[in-house]
């Protein structure tokens, strides 16, 4: 059982330790779950190494250096699409080089043919589901998504650099306006 003393000890410490109260602080918070990957599952697959996105991820936070929640949700959704545009990349080379390596299983004389063979790999992807084209797509609209967040942040953070200038520009000009 503990004392009256233990149980007021406690009761103060609990109240140092509700989180973060700065603006700062908890946006220093927030980013918890990117720094340690822990929403991850949704994003890497078995054949991916959490290390490497976690990485990866805190390469464009940092980069990218968010101050509010609009911009850390923008920086997030530019961090999902890089990377399953990567994944779709290592795909489409993994198909390609697949596809030509069969291709000179089944054409030993174009072996030395590099467009020969590209377009004998090609053709075999094609006909393949899902195809090639289908894939770069995805690829091409992943890319996409990347570069409007990332306009949209710049674009906000313009947005707020002309905010803050004219605030500042009517406080200085209040001040000299009162102090003739």
């Amino acid at each position: 059982m503990a004392s009256e003393k233990q149980i007021a000890a406690n009761r103060a410490n609990a109240q140092k330790s509700t989180g973060p109260r700065t603006a700062a602080g908890k946006l220093r918070s927030s980013l918890n779950a990117l720094r340690h990957g822990l929403y991850a599952r949704r994003f890497i697959i078995s054949t991916e190494d959490d290390a490497v996105f976690r990485d990866f991820s805190r390469q464009i936070v940092d980069e990218n250096q968010p101050s509010n929640v609009n911009e850390l949700q923008i920086v997030e959704t530019m961090i999902h699409a890089a990377w399953r545009r990567r994944r779709i990349s290592e795909i489409i080379q993994a198909r390609i080089n697949e596809a030509v390596q069969q291709a000179i299983a089944q054409n030993p004389d174009a072996a030395t043919d590099a467009v020969r063979l590209t377009q004998l790999a090609t053709s075999q992807i094609e006909t393949a589901a899902p195809s090639l084209l289908r894939q770069e797509a995805h690829e091409f609209r992943l890319a996409g998504i990347y570069e409007r967040s990332l306009s949209r942040l710049q674009s906000m953070r313009r947005a707020a650099a002309r905010e803050k200038q004219r605030i500042e520009a009517n406080c200085s000009h209040v001040l000299f306006a009162a102090n003739p």
